[in-house]
């Protein structure tokens, strides 16, 4: 464990859950050449966002990679709550004229 968090750090084939608690050590994959750290670019698609998603300025800097992480690890996969969305809008009995929002395709 790393701070208490049982996380697995390491993967071979499949990438594990993401947490903002890994914002400062990331997850680690192994490579042909070795272990290697995801990129921000690689969360933000595994999570559903584009990429360069949370390259944003902060205070007049680039956003770090770790606050980049930690926003990404506190953050909800779109393509998750437009599956709970379209799911209760089925269970309410599908479209009903000013009842549907839109939303976007990420």
């Amino acid at each position: 464990t790393v701070r208490g968090d049982a996380t697995p750090k390491v993967a071979r084939d499949v990438a594990p859950t993401l947490c903002s608690q890994q914002g400062g050590e990331g997850v680690v994959l192994w490579a042909a050449d070795g272990p290697r750290q995801l990129t921000p670019v690689e969360w933000e698609r595994l999570m559903g966002f584009p990429g360069n998603y949370t390259a944003v300025t902060h205070r007049g800097r680039p956003a770090t990679d770790r606050a980049r992480r930690r926003a990404l690890g506190n953050s909800f996969p779109p393509p998750i709550l437009r599956w709970i969305g379209e799911g209760i809008r089925e269970w309410e009995g599908g479209d009903r004229v000013g009842d549907v929002v839109e939303v976007p395709v990420l």
